[in-house]
């Protein structure tokens, strides 16, 4: 499942529900609006039953340099293939959390994908990577 530097970015996915979802990139990115945005409505703490959704940490800190302004450089489409085993639909074994990925929304998710594309989408209960959920993409 190998990922190229010259791939184009994911522009849709389905739910684990079946929905499809799908999204035109916008042309410009404002980074005090996304900012907002996520801060308002990314949850810091997750329930064992909560649905939650993973974004690469690598991917997290360099939007976060460009939402904070610390770098003007507006990152490439998520990329969440480095959590995942070369060429396999499964999660590399001895992922830490903060360091290796970030729980994120289901509302955040969508909003970043809405923007960046990318993926694969990884979607699991709780904070911890249990039973983790990687949709057809």
């Amino acid at each position: 499942m190998g990922c190229c530097a010259s791939s184009p970015p994911v522009q849709a996915y389905y739910e684990v529900t079946g929905e499809l979802v799908q999204f035109d990139y916008p042309k410009q990115h404002f980074p005090k609006k996304e900012l907002d945005y996520v801060s308002a409505h990314d949850l810091t703490r997750f329930q064992p039953h909560d649905e939650c959704y993973v974004i690469s940490s690598i991917w997290h800190a360099a939007w976060i340099e460009f939402a904070t302004k610390t770098s003007p450089k507006v990152p490439s489409s998520i990329n969440n293939e480095i959590l995942l085993e070369e060429h396999q639909d499964i999660l590399r074994k001895g992922l830490k959390h903060k360091k290796d990925y970030r729980p994120i929304s289901k509302a955040v998710w969508q909003y970043l994908f809405r923007l960046y594309g990318g993926g694969p989408v990884i979607i699991f209960k709780g904070k911890k990577l249990q039973e983790p959920i990687i949709p057809f993409n």
